[in-house]
């Protein structure tokens, strides 16, 4: 789910505002999941992050998933990445699916990239890939501010823009209001008056982020968890005011932007690509594809490993 930061926020605040492991160097080892990943437990800031690790190999590719709230679930279909070069890492963000909750709610940008150094650390890597989605990319992003020389290449897809002031949610909207002309969401879809839980919120809305509105979700992501609390908190700690354009220019490593042709927030993808003036940049459109790789997945893994080749 992108951050949207018109009337869902708006509506969500005004809402609740009225209303046995071994530990070693801050990393709780957890043992293989049934898919055969590794799950850790890595502390920062004060939280125990849930990070899940697919593979074992020289490189290592984290990926970011969107929200924000939204668990990493949805991302799990990336481990098909993996091979005996790239070892894949999910997490879920503080305050989201298995992670914990801040207690003062410290959502910022500044810290979200030290949670993800915190990984990086505790993963004993020097540099690693990232692959980050929607919300994910402003995570990417700040952690691009801090720790420039620890990315080994970036990769936006569907990503919120380099500058705040270049979001765009005027389609996403035209699309919401056209499925509750229609009648296609039941009465009360958007009343978070009683609830924490926006999962059923985003699977009811679904269809507006496809080129193929009929697409079923996927398994991955109707079982993403999402806290309307984490996404609120996270609203309220950035104020819609970021600006990562100097970091970006002054990035010179690898850097590839991917969009669906049918994104409702396409046009927010289509202005990242100016502010990477100095990186090898790559620009791909995934064709009859919306907001998430999962309806042009083949297509968009192709691309993906494509871009990763030659550096792995």
């Amino acid at each position: 789910m992108p951050w949207d930061g018109g009337t869902v926020v708006a509506k969500a605040i005004a809402m609740r505002e009225a209303m046995a492991t071994a530990f070693l160097g801050g990393i709780f080892l957890l043992g293989c999941t049934t898919s055969g990943a590794h799950e850790l437990r890595v502390a920062s800031a004060g939280v125990e992050h849930h990070v899940r690790v697919r593979g074992q190999a020289p490189h290592t590719l984290v990926v970011i998933n969107g929200g924000p709230g939204q668990s990493h679930d949805y991302c799990e279909s990336t481990d098909a990445l993996a091979d005996e070069k790239l070892r894949v890492v999910t997490y879920d963000q503080r305050g989201t699916g298995l992670s914990q909750r801040p207690r003062n709610d410290d959502h910022r940008l500044e810290t979200q990239a030290s949670d993800l150094d915190a990984i990086r650390q505790a993963l004993g890597v020097d540099r690693m890939h990232l692959l980050a989605h929607s919300f994910g990319g402003l995570i990417a992003m700040a952690y691009l501010r801090a720790h420039p020389d620890r990315i080994a290449s970036l990769q936006l897809v569907g990503s919120s823009p380099v500058v705040a002031k270049e979001s765009s949610f005027d389609e996403f909207e035209r699309r919401i209001e056209t499925f509750v002309q229609r009648g296609l969401f039941p009465t009360g879809y958007d009343d978070f008056s009683h609830t924490d839980d926006c999962a059923p919120y985003f699977r009811t809305i679904w269809p507006v982020y496809l080129h193929d509105p009929a697409l079923p979700m996927s398994a991955e992501l109707q079982r993403t968890s999402c806290s309307l609390r984490t996404h609120v908190a996270t609203a309220k700690s950035h104020a819609d005011a970021w600006n990562f354009s100097g970091d970006a220019a002054r990035y010179r490593g690898p850097v590839a932007v991917y969009y669906g042709d049918a994104d409702p927030f396409r046009r927010e993808s289509e202005t990242i690509p100016a502010h990477f003036v100095n990186a090898e940049l790559e620009v791909q459109v995934l064709a009859r594809c919306g907001h998430y790789w999962q309806e042009c997945q083949a297509q968009f893994f192709d691309k993906v490993r494509t871009f990763l080749a030659p550096r792995l």
